[in-house]
């Protein structure tokens, strides 16, 4: 029910709506009252928005898959105690002199094409 404001990028809206930053929710709270999602809570309160996506989130299948692979994780870091080399071992598409023959290759074709600009860099 927010209308986007005229000139507003829809993404930016969307997002400010969601965290409830948005002059259209500020407006809709003053005019509407509590958003009503037709569920109630134990207290016989209107839960807001962000509670049923939250309490949906905490029923679905992705958390509790999410939830087991991170408890897996976190017993296979208490068995280990130091992380093997190839953990933290980085890896490029391309090795290094081949990089720096490229970014060498670069620099120097900037050089040339515009040398004004490196004598006032230096």
């Amino acid at each position: 029910g927010y209308q986007c404001e005229p000139f507003n990028n829809p993404a930016d809206f969307f997002l400010d709506v969601i965290n409830g930053d948005s002059t259209a929710v500020a407006a809709n709270k003053d005019d509407h009252g509590p958003v009503d999602t037709g569920k109630v809570t134990e207290d016989n309160v209107d839960s807001t928005v962000v509670d049923v996506l939250h309490q949906k989130y905490l029923s679905s299948r992705l958390y509790q898959s999410t939830k087991e692979a991170l408890e897996k994780v976190e017993l296979r870091r208490g068995r280990k105690q130091r992380p093997t080399k190839k953990e933290h071992e980085i890896t490029y598409a391309n090795g290094f002199f081949t990089q720096l023959y490229w970014v060498s290759k670069r620099s120097l074709k900037n050089l040339i094409r515009n040398p004004q600009a490196s004598v006032a860099q230096v």
